[in-house]
């Protein structure tokens, strides 16, 4: 037994003493711990008042720069006009009432007297009437102002505000801020006075130190208080009183505070923390130190922080047994800790073993999400996405982040939660097919318009039904079927008549047709034709040729069943390789001649004039078929073919098969025009009758500002590359009201405007609008339509300048340099 307790003995005993050791070590370690903690918090503390006191004048400074920088403010001063006066006088009325620190407001003039001033007192502000205004020139402040250059600002001594002779009760902690105002040359013509009413300011610093441990004071730079705890000290350089100072009660600490330039000291038994208010010259500048815009006599000031040692550790009952009670305690839990940490230990492995087979699993499944081909969700009961892969991401143009947590039906027009609540498919494992003959229609946050083939797939997880959905981008698909089907169709056509291509004089066929039309179009329609002089033979089927005209001009004269004009007009042009590179199909750039066909019909809405080219579109016929029916059998023979849609269509394919290239412009209600561009025979054309298309400008254009207004961006685009490749800058809107609304926000040294554009306005209109406005800006206007057609439809001004459809380079540099007055034009 006494061998047993002599060795328990041996074995407790330095257990113990290590206890005791580590008991002392621990509660030394704590008392540094509170000492520093409270230490930094009465640093804060000082810092959070020095700060304060900085932001709230560093404001005033900024009120003072902002009255006096005021227009108003400077032509009351240099008109001398009692109506200014009352203005300004209600503008201050309304600064003051908003910022209530200040007590006075004032204006003086360069002889000291004031002008305008607003006092702030009993909790209102009051404009001062012009018959109480006082002369202030024998005042401190004014006789200081006097020596302050232009943006310079006097601010005065932190002191009470006197009234006739005496401090006035409450006391009443002002500052006075003092800057020069000056004319539009930089002349003083007055001076801005702001007298800054600091007792609620010092009021807020107090109650927030009322809830901190230790006792800060703010000292000015003869060691007085400016606040304290004890308010009947505060102030005594205004009352005479000396020994209300950090200089007469303690020489030492005074002199300690002065000579520290670390962040705080320990003296008599006390932490000291120490922060500085400077002016732009009143002490050295540290990392401590916060700078005021301004200086005044009695700065530096001084926040000074004090704390007593008892009060930074803050001991409590339980401390005085602290040996006994953690010894007992440490014990305890060194028992206790060794018992759990042998269960923690095996815990801790089972724990890791599932982490580690969790994370596998996670991988795994994040790799099999990843190697789906096709867009996948997985969606919850609740119609909530889980989880997607990154071909959904792309899908759907939305992050992982931003697609989780997500109603599936916001993305999807389908009810996930409603598919696998549906008895059906809790009784099925088999899968719900939305296919292409379907299409799911999404609309992508680009705009772009997506169509999706889907498959809903539930299943049940732990006891939850889920849904594996798995997403496919069609619509490259679709769209290439569709052109196709379309192309199939055109070519099914086409094959049936080939081509006899050869040398054309374009001319003769111009007068053969023109004979032709001449005798069949009868009634209130004019036809007119005009051909260019000495017109280039052309490659082309001559009968398919004279077949297409005369079709287009039929269609034209459909078209305006109210009558109207046909206007032909052949000449030749150059397609450059800027206008081959903004259409669709491929065209050669080089010499072509020009067949306009226009007329001034119904027009073609802007939504069918890329289908009016496809095979059996038509639009014919389909308003009217009701009131025919009894005439159809009547009419069987000699409407045959009419309103099929090959019409078009075959003269589309006819000029794509002979190298040439077909346009068509149309505005409703105004009307339409058609394009033919057909290749010449440049072995036998001559090169002069035909110039290339080259203008060299020497950068002439650089460096100005265009606006282009079309909603044709095709155009748009051709147009912007030839102003950028002369070194001009280019933006593009595709309205007038989006044009006008560029015209306000910046200046622009030109605007080239399409004349017909969607909502009310047009490109005249905005011409019109330019010139009654005033806006210094030339005008340029373009059209698909000839400008003899234009002046039929409009009031065109004649010294408007005007650029023709589709655009080339030659064509719009003489438009440039035309509306510039540029070199002659």
């Amino acid at each position: 037994m006494v061998s047993f307790m002599r060795t328990s003995l041996k074995t407790v005993l330095p257990f113990f003493l290590v206890i005791i050791l580590l008991m002392l070590v621990v509660f030394q370690m704590d008392k540094t711990q509170r000492e520093d903690a409270a230490k930094q918090q009465l640093n804060a503390t000082v810092q959070q008042v020095t700060k304060t006191l900085q932001s709230n004048l560093s404001q005033v400074v900024a009120d003072l720069a902002f009255l006096a920088g005021q227009t108003k403010t400077q032509d009351v001063l240099m008109k001398h006009i009692s109506p200014h006066a009352n203005h300004l006088c209600e503008e201050f009325f309304r600064f003051a009432t908003l910022n209530k620190r200040y007590s006075q407001i004032r204006l003086l003039d360069v002889t000291g007297y004031e002008v305008v001033r607003v006092d702030y007192k009993d909790g209102a502000a009051h404009c001062v009437p012009e018959s109480q205004l006082q002369d202030k020139s024998d005042r401190y402040y004014f006789l200081e102002s006097e020596k302050l250059k232009p943006g310079q600002i006097y601010q005065s001594k932190f002191d009470l505000n006197i009234e006739y002779g005496q401090v006035e009760v409450p006391y009443n902690p002002t500052i006075r801020f003092v800057t020069p105002v000056t004319d539009y040359l930089g002349g003083v013509v007055g001076y801005m006075v702001l007298n800054f009413n600091a007792r609620e300011m010092l009021f807020d610093i107090y109650s927030a130190l009322k809830r901190q441990r230790g006792d800060v004071r703010i000292l000015n730079k003869e060691g007085y208080f400016l606040l304290s705890n004890n308010f009947s000290q505060d102030w005594g350089f205004m009352f005479h009183l000396p020994q209300f100072s950090v200089a007469k009660q303690s020489p030492e600490l005074w002199e300690k505070i002065n000579q520290t330039t670390s962040e705080g000291f320990d003296f008599d038994g006390k932490y000291y923390a120490i922060e500085r208010v400077c002016g732009a010259h009143s002490c050295q500048k540290g990392n401590l130190d916060l700078v005021l815009p301004t200086d005044a006599a009695d700065l530096p000031w001084t926040v000074v922080g004090a704390l007593s040692q008892s009060k930074m550790v803050g001991y409590s009952w339980w401390q005085s047994q602290w040996p006994y009670f953690i010894s007992a305690l440490l014990i305890a839990v060194a028992f206790f800790a060794l018992r759990v940490s042998w269960k923690l230990s095996n815990s801790f492995k089972q724990l890791v073993a599932r982490e580690f087979m969790l994370e596998r699993s996670k991988q795994r499944f994040e790799k099999l999400l990843e190697s789906v081909p096709d867009g996948l969700l997985v969606v919850n009961e609740r119609g909530l996405i889980e989880a997607v892969n990154p071909v959904a991401e792309t899908i759907f143009e939305t992050a992982r982040d931003q697609l989780v947590g997500q109603s599936a039906e916001s993305f999807i027009s389908v009810d996930i939660a409603e598919s696998l609540h549906n008895d059906s498919a809790q009784n099925t494992s088999q899968p719900i097919r939305i296919t292409r003959h379907d299409p799911l229609e999404y609309l992508s946050k680009t705009g772009q318009k997506k169509y999706l083939e889907m498959m809903v797939d539930p299943v049940v997880f732990d006891d939850e039904r889920l849904a594996i959905v798995l997403v496919r981008d069609v619509t490259d698909s679709l769209a290439f079927q569709d052109k196709l089907r379309q192309t199939q169709k055109l070519l099914a056509v086409l094959r049936k008549k080939p081509l006899n291509i050869e040398k054309v004089d374009i001319e003769e066929v111009m007068s053969y047709v023109m004979d032709i039309l001449n005798r069949g179009i009868k009634g209130n329609v004019k036809i007119s034709c005009h051909c260019m002089p000495n017109l280039p033979a052309v490659l082309v089927d001559s009968n398919e040729l004279t077949n297409a005209l005369i079709n287009l001009v039929v269609n034209a004269r459909d078209a305006m069943p109210d009558g109207g004009e046909i206007q032909i007009k052949v000449e030749r042009t150059y397609l450059d390789e800027q206008y081959s590179k903004s259409v669709a199909e491929e065209i050669l750039p080089g010499k072509y001649v020009l067949i306009e066909i226009q007329d001034t019909g119904e027009g073609i809405p802007k939504e069918l004039i890329g289908k009016v080219l496809e095979p059996f579109f038509t639009t014919k016929d389909k308003d009217k078929g009701k009131d025919k029916d009894k005439d159809k059998d009547k009419d069987k023979d000699k409407d045959k073919g009419k309103g099929t849609g090959l019409g078009l269509a075959m003269i589309y394919g006819f000029i794509k098969l002979s190298k040439g290239h077909m346009r068509i412009y149309s505005e409703v209600g105004i009307g339409t025009s058609v394009h033919l561009y057909l290749p010449i025979d440049t072995q036998t054309t001559d090169t002069n009758v035909f110039p290339e298309q080259s203008v060299d400008f020497h950068n002439s254009l650089a460096g100005y500002h265009v606006l282009i207004v079309d909603d044709e961006l095709d155009f748009a685009e051709v147009l912007k590359d030839y102003l950028k490749s002369e070194g001009m800058q280019a933006e593009i809107v595709d309205s007038v009201d989006r044009a006008w609304d560029k015209l306000k926000e910046k200046t622009f040294d030109l605007v080239f405007s399409d004349i017909v554009m969607p909502g009310v306005m047009g490109g005249i209109q905005l011409y019109d609008k330019i010139k009654a406005e005033g806006v210094d800006v030339k005008v340029i206007l373009s059209s698909g339509f000839s400008k003899d057609m234009l002046l039929k439809q409009y009031e065109l001004d004649e010294n408007m300048v005007f650029v023709r459809k589709p655009y080339n380079r030659e064509g719009v540099m003489n438009a440039l340099m035309k509306a510039l007055n540029r070199d002659g034009y």
